[in-house]
C-alpha cells in the first residue's frame, strides 16, 4: 500500500558512490588505478604541455614539429610506449626522448622554442620544439 514504507537508496561507499536525484539509481566509480592508466595519464599530460608550448612558440595548429622531450629515465621508459600516440596528437614529424636538463625558456639560436614545466606528479619536463622543415 502507498505510504507503508519509504525506499531510500544509500551508497555503500560515500567516497566512490552517489545516489542520483530523485533516488532513481546509484552511480558508482571504480577508483582503482593501474600502471597502464597512470602511463596514459602521463602521456596526456605531456601532450597538454606540448600543445601549450606550441601555442607559446606562436606555431599554427597545423604546423608539423620536431620535438625533444627531456624527462627522467623512469619517465622516458613510460613515455616511450606512448611515443607514436604523442607524436600523432601534437603533429610531431620527429620526437626524441632525452635526459632532463634545466634550460632557459624561450627561443634559442637553433630555432627551437624551449618550455620548462612540471607534470601532474611534479616531475620536471623540458620541451624543445620547432617547426619541422
Amino acid at each position: 500500500m502507498p505510504g507503508e514504507f519509504d525506499l531510500r537508496l544509500r551508497p555503500v561507499d560515500p567516497a566512490s558512490c552517489r545516489s542520483l536525484p530523485g533516488e532513481i539509481g546509484i552511480v558508482a566509480l571504480d577508483l582503482e588505478t593501474t600502471a597502464e592508466l597512470e602511463a596514459e595519464g602521463t602521456a596526456r599530460d605531456v601532450i597538454r604541455l606540448v600543445q601549450r608550448a606550441r601555442r607559446d612558440a606562436g606555431l599554427q595548429v597545423t604546423d608539423r614539429i620536431e620535438l625533444f622531450v627531456g624527462v627522467s629515465q623512469d619517465l622516458a621508459a613510460v613515455l616511450d610506449k606512448w611515443r607514436d600516440h604523442i607524436a600523432t596528437q601534437v603533429l610531431a614529424a620527429k620526437i626524441e626522448l632525452e635526459p632532463y636538463a634545466p634550460g632557459e625558456p624561450g627561443p634559442d639560436s637553433e630555432g627551437f622554442f624551449t618550455a620548462i614545466a612540471e607534470l601532474a606528479d611534479r616531475s620536471p619536463i623540458r620541451i624543445r620544439l620547432r617547426r619541422a622543415g
